[in-house]
């Protein structure tokens, strides 16, 4: 399809997954708008009157409508979401609902807004399908996600039932989880970087370090979610809104991998890649979080809505391939 001349807004833009949306916009050949390209004030979702500003602005910058609005902008760090739950309420479900408003106001054609798995049951031993509603959030994390999924919901369906809304506008909310990409340092890089010191000069752990055999989930690429998400934007058929999984493919729940599992993975890709990684990881065999500990979902699987999705492995070898075997090609 032809998307010469069609506009998205992408909030979130300097994180790992708005890098590649506004990425995958552009090579879908959209025109992307962002807060700090549009503006000479920040841009905080969590305050409706300077988004309002904002979204006008782009509006008279551009004089035509927006196709699409991305939300990837969240309060992410678990830890201090735990500590500073109000401003996590602030970005997180504030902020949603208010970019929801604004989206109705100006008629965009699809709201994505990116939410997570976090928002579970904490120990659930399915693959969770789209919209699944086992709520049950862990931590303060899941609960301000779910607090905005759910305003999002509210918002649209409240706006169809009185008019405000027309059938030709809709939204999403995308879930994913333990996402992996190029534009921020993630576990997989950690784990890399570590399994490889050795090799580079670096100095290794004297010791194994343990790592816990729980919270199964997931393992996604971020540029994977993104370009989905630009289809789901960029498509002809009459808009329509709900949930959708954006996770890569996993056969059930004893195929995803727990902390452990994960770097067991990573490290098995650099040797089949012929790396010869340093194994400086253990196996903690404690199943159990404490009380001082923020604790996460301990099983959180999804079933993806992507038929054709790579499985986690595939995903994760083609990034290990592209980050760090060719990089170590081309030094030597």
């Amino acid at each position: 399809m032809n998307s010469d001349n069609k506009l998205a807004v992408v909030f979130g833009q300097n994180g790992m997954l708005g890098h590649e949306v506004v990425d995958a916009f552009k090579s879908a050949g959209w025109t992307v708008a962002t807060p700090d390209g549009n503006t000479t004030f920040e841009v905080n979702i969590g305050e409706n009157i300077g988004l309002k500003v904002f979204f006008d602005k782009v509006r008279d910058s551009y004089g035509k409508p927006m196709d699409a609005v991305v939300n990837a902008a969240a309060f992410t760090n678990v830890d201090k979401c735990e500590t500073f739950e109000e401003i996590a309420y602030r970005t997180n479900c504030l902020g949603a609902k208010f970019l929801a408003e604004n989206c109705i106001r100006h008629k965009v054609k699809m709201f994505v807004h990116v939410s997570t798995d976090y928002v579970y049951d904490q120990d659930w031993h399915g693959m969770l399908c789209p919209g699944f509603n086992i709520y049950n959030p862990a931590n303060a994390y899941g609960r301000t996600k779910l607090a905005g999924d759910l305003a999002i919901e509210a918002i649209y369906k409240h706006a169809m039932s009185n008019g405000t809304a027309t059938k030709d506008i809709g939204y999403l909310i995308a879930r994913t989880s333990r996402l992996f990409g190029k534009y921020r340092y993630s576990f997989v890089d950690f784990v890399c970087e570590t399994c490889l010191s050795s090799v580079n000069g670096k100095e290794s752990p004297s010791s194994p370090q343990p790592l816990v055999d729980m919270n199964t989930t997931i393992p996604t690429s971020a540029k994977f979610v993104a370009e989905e998400i630009v289809k789901r934007c960029d498509c002809e058929e009459p808009v329509r809104s709900g949930y959708v999984n954006l996770v890569s493919k996993c056969r059930d729940t004893a195929d995803a991998p727990t902390v452990y599992g994960y770097a067991e993975a990573i490290y098995e890709i650099l040797n089949d890649l012929g790396l010869k990684p340093y194994k400086w990881f253990a196996r903690d065999s404690k199943k159990f979080y404490e009380q001082r500990e923020v604790p996460r979902p301990l099983i959180s699987t999804m079933a993806t809505s992507v038929d054709d999705a790579p499985h986690w492995r595939d995903a994760l070898k083609t990034y290990i391939k592209e980050q760090y075997a060719n990089e170590k090609a081309e030094t030597v």
